[in-house]
């Protein structure tokens, strides 16, 4: 009768352990599965998903804005035939600039002391040609050739220059902007923005983060590293 209830009591410890074992593994697994959400997926590499597809989004959306807003400027390449020193004023040039075969038209800069006349002379340059016909000077302007300036000098300012193999007339393209169609003309509470966004990186011309390019190649601001396109 003894040996029984001692083999009884053995039987019922074993079962006890069993049971233990089996809730310590049931606790493992629950601890394993508790970093993971319904169908084992990670919350914490979800969320981290989800930031980055936002993210993704948000600068495509940016880039197409961007692209907009420079789709309604017309950028050309032009080459200066003659360029003169304004009457009174001799900050002020008058170039005659012709944007393509037989078309010229005047543009007014206030250059003076900055780029030598003789540099502007026979040059190409880079303009903005759907601007509404403005008077400087007492002199009509139908453009604005864009210039840029130092970031540490603001004395120094340099010409955006196309590549010497661009074409005359050709319109300066930007990614993502390559086929829209420019206002005529642009209103200035749409190129204010534009021309903020405009600078130079490493000697190249860019409007945010995209490139002046033409057939040729990008457009460079030669002596200046970094500064403001104007």
């Amino acid at each position: 009768k003894a040996a029984g209830a001692k083999a009884a009591g053995a039987k019922a410890a074993g079962a006890k352990a069993a049971a233990g074992g089996a809730g310590a593994k049931r606790g493992k697994e629950g601890k394993a599965a508790g970093g993971k959400g319904a169908g084992g997926k990670d919350p914490k590499k979800d969320k981290a998903a989800k930031k980055a597809a936002k993210k993704e989004r948000l600068e495509k959306e940016a880039k197409a804005r961007a692209a907009k807003a420079i789709g309604r400027v017309d950028i050309r390449v032009g080459l200066v035939q003659k360029c003169r020193l304004s009457e009174g004023d001799d900050t002020l040039f008058v170039s005659t600039v012709e944007v393509e075969s037989g078309s010229t038209r005047q543009v007014v800069s206030r250059l003076g002391g900055f780029v030598p006349m003789e540099v502007m002379q026979g040059s190409k340059v880079v303009l903005i040609v759907n601007l509404p016909e403005a008077e400087f000077g007492g002199t009509q302007s139908q453009g604005r050739i864009l210039c840029g300036t130092d970031a540490k000098d603001k004395k120094l300012k340099s010409l955006i220059r196309p590549p010497s193999d661009a074409k005359v007339g050709e319109r300066v393209s930007f990614d993502g902007a390559e086929g829209l169609k420019p206002d005529e003309p642009v209103k200035d509470k749409h190129l204010r923005p534009v021309m903020k966004k405009l600078k130079v990186v490493d000697g190249n011309a860019l409007y945010d983060a995209l490139g002046f390019k033409t057939s040729a190649g990008v457009c460079t601001c030669p002596g200046i590293k970094a500064g403001t396109i104007a």
